[in-house]
């Protein structure tokens, strides 16, 4: 029989996918009670046919070693893989010197890049599929409202110069139009199909799913009307959509990107909140870990960084990797921040035009995607 023991501690999505590289008969978990709700969230998704669990103490070197060499002999006979990646370093040594003495038995760890290192035989495995979904569910935070990247069309990038040149024409009109907004206008855009919005900038009126019409009011340039439509116009003109899609369409031609979602939110797991906890701009599956993006014209608070920071590590585990991309400069201070919360920065205002950019922005991601995070 294939029996795969793994110890369960703070970052369940190591134990998952040890599970899946390996394909035991049968999986015994070790855990303690601090990780007993990560063991539940585990049960939830593997649908292993037999299974049991064995709680363990946190530090005890003797209770450590008792049940280490009792597993050990109990399944002397069959094919044992020992996953070390997940549990306390305390586990991680002892399981590790009792097993690595039996012929049958193979330590492995499965690294950050989701690479099955087997140590008995000292070679590595990456053939198996990574679930982005499963990886929110193991973070106890299921990704369950988001558009996926492939449902926009031609038609909705047809419209992108559109809304640019209209933001060209009135920052500040647009801004106010589109991006600063009151909780109750942004109520009115979220549930009405078909509605407007008056404001001393000018107004402006839509029509879900068929166009959007911006209008200015007199200024140093005179009045202008601005009509987008296009199936997502309304995700695109407001909250500074369009500039989200832009940076996605970019990373959809990165080589290394296998799947694209935008406008994640994750809402909160009780009451009745009318907005998310958190929203993620874009997230993209590489085949081996994830990508959060957030999108910025401009960073006008650094504690944007901050929540950005925690929210990567919140949603997708420590081995997630995440992208601050602006159109605007950063400051130095702001850079620095990235810098220090593993986080990699991409302003496309250090490019004289978009190809230039998006060459750049892949071999940036080529050398960061494999690095091992603190």
């Amino acid at each position: 029989m294939k029996v795969h023991i793994t110890l369960v501690g703070g970052q369940p999505a190591p134990v998952y996918n040890g599970i899946v590289a390996t394909q035991p008969d049968k999986v015994i978990y070790i855990y303690s009670k601090t990780s007993k709700e990560k063991l539940n969230r585990l049960l939830r998704v593997v649908h292993t046919k037999e299974y049991s669990s064995e709680i363990l103490d946190e530090t005890d070197p003797e209770k450590i070693l008792t049940l280490a060499k009792q597993l050990a002999e109990s399944y002397k006979n069959d094919e044992v893989t020992l996953n070390i990646s997940s549990g306390l370093k305390s586990w991680s040594f002892l399981f590790g010197i009792v097993f690595h003495q039996y012929p049958n038995a193979s330590v492995v760890y499965m690294d950050q890049n989701n690479i099955l290192w087997n140590y008995r035989t000292m070679t590595a495995s990456e053939d198996f599929t990574f679930d982005m979904k499963i990886n929110f569910e193991l973070s106890n935070n299921p990704l369950e409202y988001y558009t996926p990247f492939s449902d926009y069309t031609d038609a909705d990038t047809a419209v992108l110069p559109t809304i640019e040149a209209a933001r060209k024409y009135n920052q500040e009109a647009f801004k106010h139009l589109t991006q600063v907004l009151t909780k109750n206008q942004q109520k009115l855009i979220k549930d009405n199909p078909q509605s407007g919005i008056s404001t001393d900038y000018g107004n402006t009126s839509w029509k879900r799913n068929e166009f959007v019409k911006l209008c200015f009011r007199d200024g140093k340039k005179g009045p202008a009307e601005f009509i987008i439509e296009s199936p997502h116009c309304v995700d695109l003109v407001f909250n500074s959509g369009w500039f989200e899609y832009k940076v996605a369409k970019m990373l959809s031609k990165w080589p290394k990107a296998k799947e694209i979602v935008m406008n994640c939110k994750f809402p909160p797991k009780k009451g009745n909140e009318e907005f998310p906890k958190n929203e993620i701009d874009v997230i993209v599956n590489t085949g081996s870990k994830l990508l959060f993006v957030e999108c910025k014209t401009g960073v006008s608070d650094s504690l944007a960084i901050d929540k950005f920071k925690n929210a990567v590590r919140n949603y997708g585990g420590s081995a997630s990797k995440a992208l601050f991309f602006t159109e605007n400069l950063m400051s130095q201070t702001q850079l620095e921040k990235c810098r220090e919360s593993g986080i990699t920065s991409f302003s496309l205002k250090r490019y004289p035009d978009e190809e230039v950019a998006m060459k750049e922005l892949f071999a940036l991601l080529d050398r960061n995607l494999t690095l091992i995070n603190a």
